[in-house]
């Protein structure tokens, strides 16, 4: 055996079990690492949300929010707080039909406090008109655990990308 491949072999073992012992002292995972449990739990939540807004359900989809969350659409207006975010859920469900597709990329939990951010495609109906508009872009929904046991949107964000022309 070269030297070469004895030295790569001894920072293999080294790392591997440095990285078992980091493991064995966080509770089996590595940071940021979401087990499938916690998955499922991040799928209820979006599902949750997704089916009140497509159903024009006003209380269950506001009561998926803290008392301080922050809503921030795509064009950088933000809505601060129930009140303000009540107000945006009226006029939204009021003026539109919407159908999302939201598409994961990524998930982390950190205490009481977790996030997913993925991408999602839109398309409304404007009810007056019959317009149908298809949008897309990313998004960022971070949660904070309540008590009794409850994870609310302390935060959304959402982004539109460009229209392809």
């Amino acid at each position: 055996m070269s030297r070469r491949i004895a030295l790569v072999l001894v920072i293999t073992i080294l790392l591997g079990g440095g990285l078992l012992l980091f493991r064995s002292r966080s509770n089996g995972r590595l940071p940021g690492q979401v087990e499938v449990h916690e998955m499922n739990l991040f799928d209820g939540l979006r599902n949750d949300w997704i089916a009140d807004l497509e159903a024009h359900r006003l209380q269950p989809s506001l009561d998926l929010y803290a008392s301080d969350a922050v809503f921030i659409n795509p064009d950088g207006t933000h809505s601060i707080g129930s009140a303000a975010i009540r107000s945006l859920y009226e006029s939204v469900f009021a003026a539109f039909d919407a159908q999302i597709r939201m598409v994961p990329m990524s998930h982390q939990l950190s205490g009481n406090l977790a996030f997913e951010s993925g991408t999602y495609t839109e398309q409304t109906v404007e009810r007056r008109t019959q317009k149908v508009q298809n949008v897309h872009g990313d998004y960022l929904t971070v949660y904070r655990l309540e008590k009794p046991n409850r994870w609310l949107i302390v935060q959304q964000v959402w982004t539109e990308a460009p229209q392809s022309k």
